[in-house]
């Protein structure tokens, strides 16, 4: 194999699954050996992720949102030093800096760009058509997302190619960890039955949703839920939300049964610890921390919308709830923890597909054919 020098961007300050995937993503590719540099802004999780794992970075002031000659300049004296000739980004915020760095840079960097956010609206605009025209791969997890990027965007389809993000799948093999040290790692009560819930805290995650359900499952359908929330609000932003999220669950009197936990550096004990997974997002693009959950055997529920609803293989492998719907919700909570549906052979199915079809080594093989 040639060796790929690649320079990963990603100037986002948070700690969520966009952040996380980018950085594993770019140490996979350099233990595959290629020569990999990380470009991301001053005290982030990914300068501190890049640190701790040897990576070769180089950090930013967080760059303005539009039109950053300064931070382009500065990218391009890095990537002429290092003779990179591709660049890879994940975050829409992103995509302006990228273009001025191809524009200014001679010769021009090949740009992969990995979607992680769905498009939402129409894109034709003149801006967006001249931005996107100079990506040469953009790169969808999934079929739904390939056909809403063709359908809202000017982007050329031949441009744009399916490869799902992977995970560590090594990881979830070999724990060996109890679900007993899990809950005790984790601070969780030995014997309740706990909802799972991981990710950034933010007003979109579903988040609030979970908490009222817990209320409703416990006080009108008389079942003991507890809830484990996993996460923290982006820097610098979200705190409102998060104290809101504090105070509904102090108002309805759960805080003995809802647990913030913050940021979890050890995700193997968490999908260990919890009875089920949910995905509550109001429509989710991806979600890798679904694909984890599924690959260590955890019931997995779901919004029926967004990128979770081809996942979960439309219900065939988990389990659909409309979004905002807490009754369909609770009947589906309360089906699994009573076992009145067939919630083992849903689990094994999806950990076989999850295991076979997610890996990060997958994804990392298929990147290195358009590097």
């Amino acid at each position: 194999m040639n060796k790929k020098v690649i320079c990963f961007i990603c100037t986002s300050e948070s700690s969520g699954g966009l952040e996380m995937g980018m950085a594993n993503l770019c140490l996979r590719l350099r233990q595959r050996g290629n020569d990999c540099v990380f470009i991301c802004s001053e005290n982030s999780y990914i300068s501190e992720f890049t640190k701790s794992n040897y990576i070769d970075s180089y950090e930013i002031k967080k760059p303005a949102k539009l039109f950053d000659f300064k931070s382009a300049r500065k990218i391009k004296k890095i990537l002429n030093e290092k003779n990179i000739s591709t660049i890879i980004s994940g975050d829409n915020r992103d995509l302006n800096l990228c273009y001025l760095i191809k524009k200014i840079t001679n010769p021009k960097p090949k740009h992969i760009f990995i979607q992680n956010m769905q498009i939402g609206i129409k894109k034709k605009d003149i801006y967006h058509t001249t931005i996107y025209k100079e990506i040469d791969y953009w790169v969808s997890p999934l079929r739904w997302l390939r056909n809403q990027v063709i359908e809202l965007t000017n982007i050329n389809p031949q441009k744009v190619i399916i490869i799902p993000h992977g995970f560590d799948v090594n990881k979830f093999i070999g724990e060996k960890i109890s679900k007993e040290e899990a809950r005790e790692m984790l601070g969780m009560k030995p014997d309740k039955y706990y909802l799972g819930i991981l990710g950034r805290i933010d007003v979109k995650k579903g988040q609030e949703f979970l908490i009222n359900a817990i209320n409703i499952l416990n006080n009108t359908w008389g079942l003991n839920i507890y809830l484990a929330i996993g996460g923290q609000p982006t820097q610098g932003e979200g705190m409102e939300y998060y104290n809101h999220l504090r105070k509904l669950t102090q108002e309805l009197n759960l805080e003995d049964n809802i647990l913030f936990l913050g940021f979890i550096k050890n995700k193997s004990a968490f999908y260990k610890a919890i009875d089920a997974f949910v995905m509550a997002s109001e429509s989710e693009t991806y979600g890798l921390v679904t694909l984890e959950a599924m690959a260590y055997g955890v019931p997995v529920i779901g919004t029926k919308k967004g990128g979770t609803v081809e996942i979960l293989k439309y219900g065939e492998i988990g389990y659909l709830y409309d979004p905002g719907n807490i009754n369909q919700f609770c009947e589906i909570v309360e089906k699994i923890k009573n076992g009145y549906e067939n919630t083992e052979e849903k689990v094994a199915k999806a950990k076989e597909i999850a295991i076979s079809k997610y890996s990060i080594d997958a994804q990392c093989e298929m990147l290195e054919k358009i590097i």
